[in-house]
C-alpha cells in the first residue's frame, strides 16, 4: 500500500503505539530517499504487520517499508520498523530478532529516556531509532540505521562480557573459600 492508504489503515486498525506511524515513515523515507553513491528512490510501499516465514518460524514486523529504486530492482531496500510507546526493552529485543531479515531496521518510540546499554546494542546491530511526538504530529530520526552490521563482532563482545563476569564470580568464590579455609586452619591451630 502507499502512504495515503497506510494513513487510512492506521486510523481504522492502528494500535496506540502506532499513533505516529505515518510521520515515522515520512522521516525514514526522507533520510533514505537519496542513498549513497547517487542511488535514489522514487517511491515506497508499506506493509503493516507483515509476516515473513523463515525456517518454520513466523516473524512479524509492525511495519515493513520497501524503498523502490528508480531503475534497478536490485537496489530496492527493505526497512523494518518496530513500534512501542515506552517499552524500550521489548522493542529492542524485537528489533534484534528481526534485524537479519531486512536491509535496515528501526525502532520507533515516544520521546523516552533509554539506558546506555540499549544504545550500545542498537549501535552494534546498526538499528536506528525514530522518536515520534503525537501532540505535534512530528517524528525525528535520533539514531540512523546501517545497511551493514557485524553480528559476529557483537557475539564476541557479548561472549567477552560473559567470560569476564564468570571469571569475576569464580574469583569471588575462590577468595571466599580461601578465607574459610584460613579461618578453619586458624581454629585448628588454636585447638
Amino acid at each position: 500500500m502507499n502512504l495515503e492508504e497506510y494513513r487510512k489503515f492506521i486510523k481504522e486498525k492502528g494500535f496506540k503505539e502506532e499513533e505516529g506511524a505515518v510521520e515515522v515513515v515520512k522521516e525514514i523515507y526522507e533520510y533514505h530517499k537519496w542513498g549513497r553513491y547517487t542511488v535514489s528512490y522514487s517511491d515506497l510501499e508499506v506493509y503493516p504487520r507483515k509476516v515473513l516465514n523463515y525456517e518454520n518460524n513466523r516473524i512479524e514486523f509492525d511495519l515493513l517499508i520497501v524503498l523502490k529504486h528508480d531503475e534497478d530492482k536490485r537496489y530496492d531496500r527493505k526497512i523494518g520498523v518496530e513500534f512501542k510507546e515506552t517499552d524500550i526493552d521489548g522493542v529492542v529485543r524485537q528489533a534484534m530478532v528481526r534485524r537479519p531479515f531486512v536491509d535496515y531496521m528501526y525502532i520507533a518510540t515516544r520521546n523516552i529516556d533509554i539506558d546506555y546499554y540499549h544504545l550500545i546494542i542498537l549501535s552494534y546491530l546498526g538499528i536506528g531509532w525514530v522518536v515520534y511526538f503525537s501532540d505535534i504530529n512530528r517524528a525525528k530520526l535520533v539514531l540512523k540505521a546501517y545497511y551493514n552490521y557485524d553480528s559476529v563482532r557483537l557475539k564476541n563482545v557479548i561472549d567477552g562480557i560473559i567470560d569476564r563476569h564468570v571469571e569475576t564470580r569464580i574469583s569471588d568464590i575462590e577468595r571466599k573459600v580461601d578465607e574459610k579455609l584460613s579461618k578453619l586452619d586458624n581454629w585448628i591451630k588454636k585447638k
